[in-house]
């Protein structure tokens, strides 16, 4: 499994930038979202960005500090841990 992380960049809202750890990672964290707004982002951007170019990879936005949106991090975590599990086991 893997993951990408990014952090709110200033005044980037285009976090689908198509490298490779955005568009092929497991699952694709958006994290320090709490500052977006402090940095000119528009998260709605940003999110629609990271959808589009990974298709129906999981993206995922988190305050880290808050906790918000680290329950569904754990649980998408889970999901991909729980399928290559099964993909092991047969």
């Amino acid at each position: 499994m893997s993951s990408c992380s990014c952090s709110i960049p200033p005044r980037r809202e285009d976090a689908a930038q198509e490298g490779p750890g955005i568009t092929d990672s497991d699952i694709l964290v958006i994290n320090k979202i709490d500052i977006a707004q402090y940095v000119r982002t528009n998260l709605d951007v940003m999110e629609a960005d990271a959808h589009r170019v990974r298709e129906d990879r999981p993206v995922v936005l988190t305050n880290s500090l808050t906790g918000v949106g680290v329950d569904e991090l754990h649980r998408q975590i889970m999901t991909q841990w729980n399928g290559a599990r099964t993909e092991l086991i047969g």
